[in-house]
């Protein structure tokens, strides 16, 4: 036990972990996550490093240069509920796309492989944070459907999300702080909203 402990102290032990996890997510799921570095200093924080999530054409979907979570409990989060405390995201995009010919954009194609094809044995799929703060993320919706480039861009991201809540396609969150440049260079200060 102690030797294991021991192993598991290593960064780079923590990262084939983590790698082995995500491996086993993308299989029984069919996606595309791909994660650099992980670093479990504590039971309770894990630092992510170079997160890429592809969507179903293999574009990228999400990509974050660094991620903190606090852990609340590392025993739901490995049962797959993914319950988190304090998140902090710092230098990352998000493409939000709806392909031509497509109804459902990629984020929701993305979360609707996480809900058992048997509804009657399965929850729909939850992600929680007490808190997410966002430092430098792009945000880039399009739709192929409407035209060709972004409908709408925001650089330079930042805010806060109180209790943030994924409930199947469902989101939710108290959103305070927000800090960012619109496509059409507006400057947003101090946006709040539920």
């Amino acid at each position: 036990m102690i030797v294991l402990m021991i192993l598991l102290s290593f960064s780079s032990v923590q990262t084939k972990l983590a790698n082995l996890i995500t491996s086993r997510i993308n299989d029984k799921y069919d996606t595309s996550i791909l994660v650099e570095k992980v670093d479990l200093s504590s039971l309770k924080e894990v630092k992510l490093k170079n997160i890429l999530i592809k969507d179903h054409h293999q574009d990228t979907l999400i990509f974050v240069t660094s991620l903190n979570a606090s852990i609340l409990n590392i025993r739901n989060i490995i049962k797959g509920n993914l319950n988190f405390g304090d998140i902090e995201i710092e230098n990352g995009k998000f493409l939000m796309k709806t392909y031509k010919g497509e109804e459902s954009n990629n984020l929701t194609t993305f979360v609707q492989k996480f809900n058992n094809e048997d509804k009657t044995t399965s929850k729909p799929f939850q992600f929680t944070s007490s808190s997410i703060a966002l430092n430098e993320v792009k945000f880039i919706l399009f739709d192929e459907n409407k035209k060709d480039t972004p409908i709408v861009f925001y650089n330079h991201i930042s805010a806060f999300f109180d209790n943030f809540i994924i409930d199947d396609t469902n989101v939710s969150a108290f959103i305070h702080d927000l800090k960012t440049i619109e496509n059409h260079k507006i400057n947003i200060v101090n946006f709040k909203s539920n």
